[in-house]
C-alpha cells in the first residue's frame, strides 16, 4: 500500500444515504456529527442524540498496514487538511489469546474546522 495514491471525491451534503465513491482499496463513510445527552432516572438511563447542523464525521479505512499515510482534503480547491502519519498498529486476537488470526489495526483522528 505504501507509495499508492487513492482518491475519493464527494459533495456535502450527501444525497440521502449515499456515500462517496472511492478508488478500490479506499473506503470513506460520512455521517452527520451528533451531540448526545444521557439522562439518568429512577427507571433507568436513556440517551438522546441530535445531529449538529453542518458538521460531519468522516471515517477513512485502508486495507493492509501501510508504514505511512498522507491525507489531503480539499474544499473548492483549497487545502483544509494536509497531514502525514506513521500509524502505530496494535495487535488483537478476536478468537482469543493464542488463536489465529492476529489482526493489526491503527486509528488516528483529526479535527477540521
Amino acid at each position: 500500500m505504501d507509495g499508492t495514491t487513492l482518491k475519493c471525491a464527494f459533495t456535502l451534503p450527501l444525497a440521502g444515504t449515499a456515500q462517496p465513491t472511492c478508488d478500490a482499496g479506499l473506503t470513506v463513510t460520512i455521517v452527520p456529527a451528533q451531540i448526545c445527552i444521557q439522562t439518568q432516572g429512577s427507571s433507568g438511563s436513556s440517551s438522546t442524540c441530535n445531529a449538529i447542523p453542518g458538521k460531519f464525521v468522516e471515517t477513512v479505512t485502508l486495507p493492509g498496514t501501510p508504514g505511512q499515510v498522507h491525507v489531503w482534503q480539499y474544499v473548492d480547491d483549497v487545502t483544509i487538511l494536509d497531514v502525514a502519519v506513521a500509524p502505530q498498529y496494535q495487535d488483537s486476537r478476536p478468537n482469543g489469546p493464542g488463536c489465529p488470526p492476529v489482526c493489526r489495526q491503527a486509528s488516528v483522528a483529526w479535527t477540521m474546522s
